[in-house]
């Protein structure tokens, strides 16, 4: 049973770090940049040689970076939160 607590614990750590990563200004820098990466590839996007498969598929995956980044970092502030909850439970049942 400890193992399995310390790495909810873990996890819901893990999870508390990335939200308050996320509302620094380093993170708040990073996300900026990416979401501006990502419009400068739409709009790029929009006026591409439709037969250049290389250009647009290269413009495709640069907006697909930051929205994949997001993705991970949003899944593991939920895994956090879901172990935290767990965590709250198991405390529940003990009292």
């Amino acid at each position: 049973m400890y193992n399995e607590e310390k790495q909810l614990l873990d996890q819901a750590v893990f999870g508390e770090q990335i939200k308050e990563f996320l509302l620094s200004d380093l993170g708040q820098f990073i996300l900026h940049k990416g979401e501006q990466e990502r419009d400068a590839a739409l709009s790029q996007l929009s006026i591409v040689d439709p037969t250049d498969v290389k250009a647009i598929t290269k413009l495709q995956n640069d907006i697909q970076v930051i929205e994949h980044i997001k993705y991970w970092l949003s899944e593991a502030i939920q895994e956090g939160l879901q172990a935290a909850n767990v965590l709250d439970a198991h405390r529940e049942n003990y009292e």
